[in-house]
């Protein structure tokens, strides 16, 4: 059985902060708050100023055509992200992901490796000066 996505009962206090901060803050909540945020200005103007818009744009309000629908997108952002979270597996290491992580902090840099040209003396980007 599929282990529930919500369930942070396992996690220590500072995986759990971590987990309902990544979801908070996930791109689809950002995403869904400036459509929301867009899709109401819209329809505040449109109900405002709905008669000089009709009359300029051949007797439709664009405003509140605009507003409606980014309000409902809007929406929909936030559904998604409260229906489908990132899972928790995503968002905390795990110990295998944690033993490997410290495992390779360990190892030589891949830049330790010399060019045999470098090796030379006077050779390029040794910095030694040719002697003629």
């Amino acid at each position: 059985m599929a282990k529930d996505q919500n369930d942070l009962s396992g996690l220590s206090e500072e995986d759990r902060r971590l987990v309902e901060f990544s979801r908070r803050f996930d791109l689809r909540n950002i995403i869904g708050l400036v459509l929301l945020v867009y899709g109401v200005i819209c329809v505040i103007m449109g109900l405002l100023h709905g008669s000089s818009d009709r009359a300029q744009a051949s007797g439709i309000s664009i405003n509140l055509w605009t507003g409606v629908p980014l309000i409902v997108l809007g929406a929909l952002f936030f559904l998604w992200n409260r229906r489908s979270p990132r899972p928790v597996e995503d968002l905390v290491k795990t110990g295998d992901e944690a033993s490997l992580a410290e495992g390779l902090s360990g190892s030589a840099p891949v830049n330790d490796v010399a060019v045999e040209g470098d090796q030379r003396a006077g050779g390029a980007g040794s910095g030694g000066s040719a002697r003629s």
